[in-house]
């Protein structure tokens, strides 16, 4: 529990890997944190997953192994177009977590360091008060920071909205599957990107040999195609390779 007008140096806004990473960092310095996430508990998040040579070696400044944490190894990529296939070997070796795993390491990691999370409240607005910052809950507590990190992502903050964007047209659709034998086995090891009209995706495995089917899309050519079921039919007519891929499929949600 939050008492109301309470005291923190560094208030962390938001818990996914920019938030929790910065709370960390902070804690690890001996620095008094306080994070706040809105979600109860870590949950699956639209995002392709995929985990940079610099994205790794960062979670490894904050002694966190992606792979012991179930992290699949990637050294290709693949790209597709309706027929055409083009397979290269990456110049570094990637890696590929669900962030409903990650997100709950790098919070733990915090933790360890001594920063107090706070999860399942929402922070409804934020004002600068006499140098400090006021922070209000939805629970009705209020929070004086000296200095706030906005880690919220794609969410705006009332009276902190993020700037509009030169891609605000964009839906991202993200489902993970299981795949046939012989197609889990064809992906390991590799990236999938692929093309269609309007937008782009990616597909991977991750932990537990799960494939991460993740893709954005401009909302007007979704409105005409008419909705998921029909957008992912619509690829996979014309992509015969995700097309092979998917053949006995199992979507888990």
């Amino acid at each position: 529990m939050i008492a109301n007008r309470h005291h923190v140096e560094h208030l962390v806004i938001g818990g996914g890997p920019a938030g929790a990473m910065a709370a960390l960092r902070l804690a690890a310095a001996g620095r008094d944190v306080l994070l706040i996430e809105k979600e109860a508990r870590a949950h699956d998040k639209v995002c392709g997953e995929f985990l940079s040579r610099e994205a790794v070696e960062y979670l490894h400044l904050a002694d966190i192994s992606a792979v012991d944490l179930g992290a699949k190894t990637i050294d290709r990529v693949r790209l597709s177009i309706s027929g055409n296939l083009v397979d290269s070997p990456l110049p570094f070796q990637a890696l590929s977590l669900s962030r409903r795993i990650l997100d709950a390491a790098l919070l733990a990691r915090a933790e360890q360091h001594g920063c107090r999370v706070l999860r399942g409240a929402a922070v409804d607005s934020l004002a600068s008060s006499s140098g400090d910052w006021l922070a209000s809950l939805n629970s009705g507590a209020t929070i004086r920071a000296s200095n706030v990190f906005l880690a919220t992502g794609k969410h705006d903050l009332r009276g902190h909205p993020r700037p509009p964007g030169k891609q605000s047209d964009l839906t991202g659709f993200k489902l993970h599957w299981h795949l046939a034998p012989a197609s889990l086995e064809t992906l390991r090891g590799c990236m999938d990107l692929y093309l269609f009209p309007e937008g782009y995706g990616g597909l991977s495995l991750i932990e537990n040999d799960i494939a991460n089917l993740c893709l954005v899309v401009r909302r007007s050519a979704l409105r005409t195609i008419g909705g998921w079921p029909q957008l992912l039919a619509s690829i996979l007519n014309v992509n015969r390779h995700l097309r092979q891929l998917f053949k006995e499929a199992t979507p888990l949600w």
